[in-house]
């Protein structure tokens, strides 16, 4: 028997809305939450299957358990009260969600995890409470549309439908729209906003939904304010975080959290991050100079397969920051490079802020690789002129990696693309005592390709078996000469290849299976990387929060922080290179020397000799300090920075010649090293050799223009040698480069005083004094001048003014009795 439908009114309609409508609500805000969790772990954590499967998890375990509770409390307390404290209870969770991301990320506990269980850890201790929360409205609400009187299954069909379709209205809208268009934080506030919104309606304007809404307003004005209180606040409360000095770029996009900063000012080097890792970085004064060993592998065989053709044609999937095809552009002007990198907010970043200069012979394309290989090898693939010389696969993202890149049927097609010469080359993660993924990566490319090449760059592998590597995997149809790549490419550049032989023996350990469109799971694959990788990636975090608290001036907290890392794992060289730079931040400079000399006996680096170095210097203790630069030279050869530093600690020891030497040495490893030629320059000026020392400064600002030391030091050498046009010249050089150098305006007054131009000369006096009003200096020449003029009052107050900046200086007190002397002989 069918029940008898109730009668219904407009009260009955207006309660069955309401119903209605707030389990839409709850179940999009849940949606919303859900997806921005994976951005915003992601600056922890990056992108990857543990990541989504932790999320997806423990939503819906919060979901279950809200449903159980929520079904507890809607037999027990009435639904409108109850459901407004839950609305406040799920907006301060949602609100939460933002600083407590920081927090559980720089808990050192979670540190020690292995990958998998450190993942969701972190998701469950930040969406688990949110989600159990905004899993109690929907029992409740049908416990409350139940009490309508309409028909029950009609009512629970309908709360059911509702909360599905603002879950599907909240998962299109965040996913397609709202993270592009408004960023991750914005939208948990939004979420957090319009929770509270709905305990206001359910609460009826009471206390405790006043009392929070009130609350969430003051968050949000401390979390956006451009007030100093405000920014110091939000800071403390872990509720926003400000844009970096070197950050010069920074937003969401559709995949990833962009940024991009600059590392170094001199020179000028920026790299791309996208969510935590570092994927690019380019030297803007020595482009060809790659950062990346993989990079400088890609060039080698580069150099060696392309170095006969003269039409070369390439395709990159996987841009990052456009470093390496924009190296293609450059070396093969004629070429044709085809980039495949799915984020058009990359390309634009790359372009605009990394320095990256258009290229007519640069393609981008805005789609996933996989697609784009598919559609090509299919629609143009049996037509050569369109077919790739080389192809290069650059998307594997620490260990993040995207299956469909790696299967039979990708491979297939990458060779339906390639010219019958043609190469194609990809990067992977592993470590070839494990070696899961290489192999398994290998035996794929082996069914498709005859010749297959195993390469690594830095050492040797019998050098580095059990630790994480980058491989590098290049094949083709033909054979390929990988012998001798490195020193053929770059001097410095050491490739070596694996044997064949011990390919061999790691696939009979191995027994890999190929990976396929059904079968690739090539994120289990490197867990055993993961697994062992695990007090690299502890330290790495450790690193991370202690480098922010010496940037924000806790020296003291970093200092004990790391010392505790230390003592629970000795061997980490850039835990200990971080001790060292905060003990000296803090100046314990006699700590940090103790500091480094034990940690020599740990680890005998270049890094730590360096580094003992720098301090007896900061110490003035520079005899102790070159044994340790000639060391860190030595031991590491190739590095032109530690060459260059040992010539500073021999010439402030008055060895010139033994510093020209390494100076020579560094150039010879980095022709365009600017700096070396300025140190150079600046070892001549101290011999007097003035002419050679102006050679070698303009061999530096032939490296770089804008170089305002060079300009500045040339000046003071020509200003020496009386040639005070010229020093004029590299004077206002520096003042055309930065206008606020009072210095610079100083000199150039200094210039045209010597060469006589007196009022010109007071000019530049005076605006050295605009810039820099306590400028003893510039106000004690200008009052010499008019002194020599016979403007006495003139001189007289320029007096008084270069004695109110320096008032003990006794040669100023000189010159002003000696100007009130002369106006009182001259007074009638």
């Amino acid at each position: 028997m069918s029940e008898t439908p109730a009668p219904t009114s407009d009260r009955q309609s207006v309660a069955w809305f309401t119903a209605n409508a707030t389990v839409f609500v709850s179940s999009a805000c849940m949606m919303v939450i859900e997806l921005v969790a994976g951005r915003i772990i992601a600056r922890h954590l990056g992108s990857s299957l543990y990541t989504w499967t932790s999320i997806i998890g423990v939503v819906l375990g919060g979901i279950a358990i809200g449903n159980y509770v929520g079904g507890v409390l809607a037999d027990r307390f009435r639904p409108r009260p109850t459901l407004s404290l839950l609305f406040i209870f799920a907006s301060a969770t949602s609100a939460l969600i933002v600083p407590a991301n920081g927090w559980v990320g720089d808990w050192p506990l979670l540190w020690s995890f292995s990958w998998p269980w450190r993942v969701a850890s972190h998701i469950a201790s930040v969406f688990l409470l949110p989600s159990v929360i905004l899993g109690t409205i929907s029992p409740i609400v049908a416990k409350m549309a139940l009490d309508i009187g309409r028909q029950r299954g009609r009512t629970i069909g309908s709360i059911y439908a509702w909360g599905v379709v603002g879950s599907i209205l909240g998962t299109f809208a965040t996913g397609f729209y709202l993270i592009a268009a408004f960023g991750t934080m914005t939208i948990v506030w939004t979420v957090a906003g319009v929770l509270a919104a709905m305990a206001v309606l359910y609460g009826a304007i009471s206390i405790a939904s006043c009392s929070w809404s009130a609350a969430l307003i003051a968050g949000l004005v401390i979390a956006h304010a451009p007030w100093a209180w405000a920014r110091e606040w939000g800071q403390a409360m872990n509720i926003r975080s400000e844009r970096e000095s070197s950050e010069l770029f920074s937003c969401d996009t559709n995949y990833s959290y962009l940024r991009v900063v600059r590392t170094n000012d001199s020179p000028d080097t920026r790299a791309m991050y996208l969510d935590k890792l570092r994927h690019s970085e380019l030297n803007l004064e020595e482009p060809d100079d790659l950062r990346y060993e993989y990079e400088r592998t890609y060039a080698a065989l580069t150099h060696r397969i392309a170095q006969s053709r003269a039409n070369l044609r390439t395709l990159m999937i996987g841009g990052g920051g456009y470093v390496f095809p924009a190296y293609l552009a450059r070396n093969w002007p004629t070429s044709i490079n085809d980039v495949v990198e799915i984020d058009p907010a990359v390309t634009k970043a790359a372009f605009d802020h990394m320095g990256i200069a258009p290229s007519a012979n640069i393609h981008p394309f805005h789609e996933d690789g996989r697609v784009f290989v598919d559609r090509k090898a299919w629609t143009s693939g049996a037509d050569s002129a369109e077919r790739y010389d080389l192809i290069y696969l650059d998307v594997f993202s620490d260990y993040s990696v995207p299956f469909q890149l790696t299967t039979l049927e990708f491979v297939r097609n990458i060779q339906r693309n390639l010219k019958p010469d043609g190469a194609y080359m990809m990067n992977l993660i592993d470590a070839f005592d494990h070696g899961r993924f290489l192999a398994a990566a290998r035996r794929t490319l082996l069914d498709v390709f005859p010749h297959v090449y195993a390469l690594t760059e830095g050492r040797p592998i019998e050098a580095a078996s059990a630790t994480r590597n980058t491989f590098i995997l290049v094949c083709s149809n033909v054979p390929v000469d990988v012998a001798n790549l490195g020193p053929a490419y770059r001097a410095d550049c050491m490739i070596f290849p694996i044997q064949d032989e011990k390919l061999a023996e790691l696939e009979r350990r191995i027994r890999p299976d190929t990976l396929t469109d059904d079968y690739a799971p090539v994120e289990n694959l490197v867990t055993t990387v993961v697994r062992d990788s695990a007090a690299s990636i502890a330290s790495s975090e450790w690193y991370r929060v202690c480098a922010d608290l010496i940037n924000r001036g806790k020296h003291e907290k970093a200092v004990s922080l790391l010392r505790a890392r230390i003592l629970a794992d000795p061997t980490q060289l850039p835990i200990r290179m971080l001790l060292g730079k905060a003990l000296l931040a803090s100046g314990r400079i006699d700590e940090a020397v103790a500091h480094y000399t034990e940690s020599l006996k740990v680890a005998d680096v270049p890094g730590l000799h360096s580094a003992l170095a720098s301090a007896f210097a900061e110490q003035g203790q520079h005899a102790d300090a070159l044994p340790h630069r000639e060391a860190a030279a030595q031991k590491d050869p190739k590095n032109s920075f530690n060459r260059l530093l040992w010539a500073q600690t021999l010439a402030t020891l008055g060895k010139t010649d033994d510093a020209i030497v390494q100076l020579k040495a560094a150039i010879g490893l980095r022709p365009r090293y600017a700096e070396a030629y300025l140190l150079w320059g600046a070892i001549l000026t101290a011999s007097n050799q003035w002419n050679d020392a102006v050679d070698r400064f303009q061999q530096a600002l032939a490296l770089r223009p804008d170089f305002i030391d060079a300009w500045s030091r040339m000046g003071a050498v020509l200003l020496s040698a009386k040639r005070f046009d010229d020093a004029e010249h590299c004077f206002r050089k520096c003042v055309e480069l930065n206008p606020k150098d009072a210095d610079a305006q100083f000199n150039v007054g200094n210039s045209l005083y010597f060469a006589g131009k007196l009022e010109p000369a007071v000019e530049a006096y005076l605006a050295a004094a605009r810039i820099n009003p306590g400028f003893f200096n510039a106000y004690f020449n200008v009052a010499i001048i008019r002194e020599s003029q016979g403007r006495l009052p003139e001189a007289r107050s320029y007096c008084e003014q270069a004695i109110r900046a320096k008032p003990d200086d006794a040669v100023a007190k000189q010159l002003l009795q000696r100007i009130v002397d002369k106006s009182r002989r001259a007074a009638p």
